[in-house]
């Protein structure tokens, strides 16, 4: 049994430090465990659950083929009101890739016969972490980068691929930190990263100074952004 798990260990560790790194092997489960285990390493108590997605079990919100405008309009709602909660926030799981959701907007476009239809789109990032596409709710279309095709998928159309893609609510709850005692080690190897973390900032001074500059790694990552989408869109 031990050699069993630290086989699928490794190979999880392979997968996401490969050439084309997949986020398979961690899932939806793990994740919201480490989001319970950040939280507890700084004393707040802080759940991550389900929101929208197809399994009726594990979402507060169910989508499905065969919803109405009556059910598509509900879901647009919820997701607002999640948005505009300063208490909650959302994690988007597309394809192979976790990104938080910023917000939304509603624009109103003419199509070519001069008729006026309603966008509503969440701004996310399909690549990287910093918001930067607008993903509409209803509409899927196919993009041209570097040559390539590639798929841009309406946020139910993501949905509705796959159970395991959804979207996850963050929030802080009223009460007593207190996590199972099965997250210890989680816990503890958490606040060990803070602890890192906190002396290599110091270390390396105020942001700006040098080449260890705040955020200019991301910004080198963002101007590939074109090419970056398509590897990501290409990984089921």
């Amino acid at each position: 049994k031990e050699l069993k798990s630290v086989s699928k260990t490794q190979g999880a560790l392979n997968k996401l430090q490969g050439e084309k790194p997949g986020t398979a092997p961690v899932g939806n489960p793990l994740l919201s465990k480490a989001v319970v285990c950040l939280g507890a390493s700084r004393s707040i108590n802080s759940s991550c659950t389900g929101f929208m997605g197809l399994s009726s079990t594990t979402c507060l919100h169910k989508v499905s083929a065969k919803d109405g405008m009556e059910e598509i309009e509900n879901q647009w709602y919820q997701l607002t009101r999640a948005i505009e909660d300063p208490k909650r926030v959302l994690l988007f799981h597309l394809r192979n890739h976790y990104a938080l959701v910023a917000g939304y907007r509603i624009l109103e476009v003419k199509d070519d016969d001069g008729c006026t239809r309603e966008l509503r789109q969440i701004l996310c990032a399909r690549r990287g972490q910093r918001p930067k596409h607008w993903i509409e709710l209803l509409q899927s279309w196919i993009d041209d980068v570097n040559g390539k095709t590639v798929p841009r998928w309406s946020i139910r159309d993501n949905l509705l691929k796959w159970k395991g893609y959804k979207l996850m609510q963050i929030q802080i709850k009223p009460g007593a930190c207190a996590p199972p005692a099965s997250l210890k080690g989680m816990i503890s190897a958490a606040r060990e990263i803070d602890e890192q973390r906190k002396n290599l900032s110091e270390f390396r001074g105020p942001a700006g100074d040098g080449a260890d500059g705040k955020g200019q790694g991301e910004v080198e990552a963002d101007d590939n952004e074109g090419e970056a989408d398509a590897d990501d869109e290409e990984d089921a």
